[in-house]
């Protein structure tokens, strides 16, 4: 039930640590749930509109803002849609070859196709036109007569769409069905195919009454949602800032999501994600741990939540695998295996597939063991394309970029401007203009590289002259050879480099990563190193975790510092000692030379009703887990925890799986139970 939405907000978060439950301060006026605002305790507006025209059209609207912020459709400027106005030839190119991860190869073409003779295109379009004749969406007949500013033809987007996808062989293999229109006698005989199979995908269907209107046009509002479909139905470039996954965590500035086999941590702003339920826009604090969820990311933030069903499958039409291969078989009926997380996958190659290295077109037959490919793969498990991550055989190449990695141990390798090469142990290397050896080459250098069969075997070099260089401490290794990283770049690190930190003569062991500092270098190695200390004042959020033994330390938000003996501890405005602190608690921590010298502290309080589904003792103490309306929650039982049934007092080992009553939790832990009769 959503009803307990902001209750259950703060029970999701609670079972992450099993005993931790994340509070928050509200300007003095007691702890807020997350997703509710600090003042008066209220819940945020929805999100604002991002068009402010398309709010009577409710059937479209979810697909308008998905694929807006998705980055694949725009408005007409002044913050509207224009929803009604009729979708041009051009435009429904234009949305293809964005849905389906094209755009940016059209960018960098300025011409259009030879034969083409068709209306006048803008500059800036050109490259979409040559594009879709390349990828076969437009053929010779279009080259002819295309007119971008016509409306498209329902009939005409079909064929669009599918020809972008790569079926038109199966389109033309159903050019004799007949169609479950009321109006199929006026889809034109070339583009049976093509309407049969956009509505056997449920990409582009009929209407209400069974019409598929071929000779009419669409609106730019039904585009959006076209495209929406098709978009889900297609891995491509778009995807890549577009997760899907259940929910592990939610919190008011982020959400966690569980990927394939990783939890990825994404920032929100809650007063501006747009978030979906079905067709309805609802608050950022209604999702709930456990719900399956497709988050879009724009600038770094979650932009698009859409809470999904809790069945959901996706039912992608065109995939994309990226793996090694570790199988060929380029006999009568070609195939590929490729490797995938200890995963193996294997499929068909239809004729004439499309192979791209990273130096132009090649064939299927110069695919070799052990190449990293991308494969996209239809929905009868063929493969359409392969992207090869390496150059053509036999063809000298020459690349420019920085060395980023050098292993010169067992089989040598080089990575420049993020691509690995093998490198050759008998290369050639000159460094400004003079004859060095491998080891001579540094992180950091740039470089003009020779490979010959997809191997390095020529380098030249130009050495990197620093004097000096100034930034953050992010990494510092003192052992053996010294290193030291400066945003992010490594340097070699003399064990008798001079260190002053806040003009104070100091050590080497007195750095910290995170400091930032100012390195004077010789030869490329740091020689001396002027250093300002780390000074944090005050940090909030949760303990993690809480040493109190030897040297004490707390961790908070992830991040460790040491911790007074006699440090002050509140909480709920009272004095307490560091061992009523508890993990779970919420606090603000002053510190002073970064150890923590106080701690504030609201203690977290509330109650839940259910049915007790387990009972079990373990070395942290009793455990108990509730049921609540179908989501079950885990808490341990506070060392004082009061229990009656029916008024009276019971003991602990009188309480039964299937008992049912309220029980209060503070801190993560059960203070107080009451058993119903």
């Amino acid at each position: 039930m959503r009803a307990k939405r902001i209750l259950v907000s703060l029970l999701v978060i609670s079972m992450i640590m099993s005993i931790g439950v994340s509070s928050a301060f509200a300007g003095g006026n007691g702890w807020t749930p997350p997703g509710l605002r600090k003042k008066g305790g209220m819940p945020p507006g929805l999100a604002k509109k991002l068009f402010k025209d398309v709010d009577n059209l409710p059937w479209a609207v979810k697909a308008i803002e998905n694929m807006k912020l998705k980055g694949l459709i725009k408005g007409i400027g002044n913050g509207k849609f224009a929803p009604r106005d009729q979708v041009t030839k051009l435009e429904t190119i234009i949305m293809a070859l964005r849905v389906m991860g094209w755009e940016d190869e059209s960018i960098s073409i300025k011409h259009l196709p030879k034969d083409y003779k068709g209306k006048n295109i803008s500059d800036w379009a050109k490259g979409y036109i040559t594009l879709a004749y390349e990828k076969g969406i437009l053929d010779d007949v279009d080259m002819m007569y295309f007119d971008p500013s016509e409306p498209a033809k329902r009939y005409e987007v079909a064929k669009i769409v599918i020809k972008a996808l790569g079926y038109e062989e199966e389109a033309e293999d159903h050019m004799d069905e007949e169609l479950p229109f009321e109006d199929s006698s006026l889809v034109p005989s070339g583009a049976i195919g093509y309407v049969y199979l956009i509505n056997d995908l449920g990409i582009m269907t009929g209407d209400n009454q069974n019409r598929f209107d071929p000779m009419g046009t669409l609106t730019r509002a039904e585009m959006a949602v076209l495209f929406s479909r098709l978009d889900k139905k297609v891995d491509s470039e778009a995807d890549k800032d577009e997760f899907t996954g259940k929910v592990y965590r939610i919190d008011d500035d982020y959400i966690k999501i569980i990927l394939e086999k990783e939890i990825k941590k994404i920032d929100v702003d809650e007063d501006e994600v747009v978030v979906y339920e079905g067709n309805d826009r609802v608050y950022y604090e209604e999702i709930e741990k456990g719900d399956m969820v497709r988050v879009t990311i724009e600038e770094g933030k979650a932009a698009y939540i859409e809470i999904l069903d809790s069945d959901y499958e996706e039912n992608k039409i065109i995939r994309k695998y990226t793996g090694e291969v570790i199988n060929l078989d380029k006999d009568d009926e070609d195939s590929i295996a490729i490797e995938i997380k200890e995963m193996v996958l294997v499929f068909k190659v239809i004729d004439d597939i499309d192979v791209e290295f990273k130096n132009g077109e090649g064939q299927f037959d110069e695919i070799n063991k052990g190449d990293k490919v991308t494969i996209t793969v239809d929905s009868k498990n063929r493969a359409r394309e392969i992207e090869v991550y390496r150059y053509r055989k036999s063809e000298d190449v020459e690349i420019e970029g920085e060395i980023e990695e050098l292993d010169l141990v067992g089989v040598y390798h080089i990575t420049i401007d993020d691509e690995e090469y093998r490198l050759s142990k008998e290369t050639d290397v000159e460094i400004d203009d003079r004859n060095k050896d491998l080891d001579d080459l540094e992180i950091g250098m740039e470089v003009k590289a020779k490979l010959e069969d997809n191997v390095v075997v020529s380098i030249e070099a130009e050495d990197i002259d620093k004097e000096e260089v100034e930034g953050e401490i992010e990494e510092l290794d003192l052992v053996g050879v010294y290193h030291i990283t400066i945003d992010d770049e490594e340097y070699r690190l003399s064990k008798e480099a001079d260190v002053e930190i806040d003009d104070r003569n100091k050590d080497l062991d007195d750095l910290e990563v995170g400091m930032e500092v100012k390195a004077k270098l010789e030869d490329n190695v740091v020689v001396s190193i002027e250093a300002e200390d780390i000074d944090k004042e005050e940090v909030e959020g949760e303990i993690e975790e809480l040493d109190l033994v030897g040297v004490y330390h707390i961790t908070i938000d992830d991040e460790e510092y040491r911790l007074s003996k006699e440090a002050d501890v509140e909480i709920d405005d009272r004095n307490k000692d560091l061992d009523d602190l508890e993990v779970g608690m919420e606090v603000k921590a002053k510190l002073e030379d970064n150890i923590v010298v106080s701690l504030e502290v609201e203690n977290v309080e509330f109650e839940i009703e259910g049915e007790i589904k387990e009972i079990s003792e373990t070395e942290s103490g009793i455990k108990i887990t509730i049921d609540d309306d179908g989501q079950e929650y885990e808490y341990f039982l506070d060392e004082d925890v009061d229990i009656e049934e029916d008024g009276e007092d019971i003991d602990v080992d009188e309480l039964e799986v299937g008992d049912e009553g309220d029980f209060k939790v503070e801190n993560g832990r059960i203070i107080k139970i009451d058993i119903d009769d």
